[in-house]
């Protein structure tokens, strides 16, 4: 994933950031999260990427409801526990010691799998930015990271 988002020229900009992902961020000694990539979009919003892999089987490529509640209720679990580690990543008290920095900006958390599941409505309908749904596939990802740069880097005629 990480690759694909640089090989889309979004990586980010402030080699301190790209040195954070992949490892295990920890406060006061203790594990927060790790960051599994990192993409810089041209505003400046920094999105922090979870990747998470969930089984694609026979069962849930049928839409058998046991295969696919599971994998429905995991990824909700999931998508839960982002939004906290997002949130604990981005206080920094004062007098904490912690293994990474993230500087000041605007940073969007977002959930992303190996292919598109079933994610139910509210959440579904949800984005992280415009055009960008908070959790889907990576194929997603890497499809609006594509509009965005034909957007900021027109073909030239």
């Amino acid at each position: 994933m990480r690759s694909e988002i640089e090989r889309a020229g979004f990586g980010p900009k402030d080699p301190a950031l790209a040195e954070i992902v992949g490892r295990q961020l920890k406060r006061d000694g203790v594990y927060i999260t790790d960051i599994d990539a990192i993409a810089e979009v041209p505003d400046g919003t920094l999105l922090l990427v979870s990747a998470k892999s969930y089984p694609y089987t026979p069962a849930y490529a049928s839409g058998r409801y046991a295969a696919v509640n599971a994998v429905t209720s995991r990824l909700l679990k999931d998508i839960a526990k982002w939004e906290v580690k997002m949130q604990d990543m981005l206080a920094s008290p004062a007098g904490r010691k912690q293994n990474f920095h993230l500087p000041p900006g605007k940073y969007v958390g977002i959930l992303v799998t190996p292919f598109a599941p079933f994610v139910p409505v509210p959440e579904c309908d949800m984005e992280a930015m415009p055009g960008l749904r908070r959790t889907g596939s990576l194929k997603e990802l890497t499809d609006w990271l594509r509009t965005l740069s034909q957007a900021h880097h027109p073909p030239r005629k």
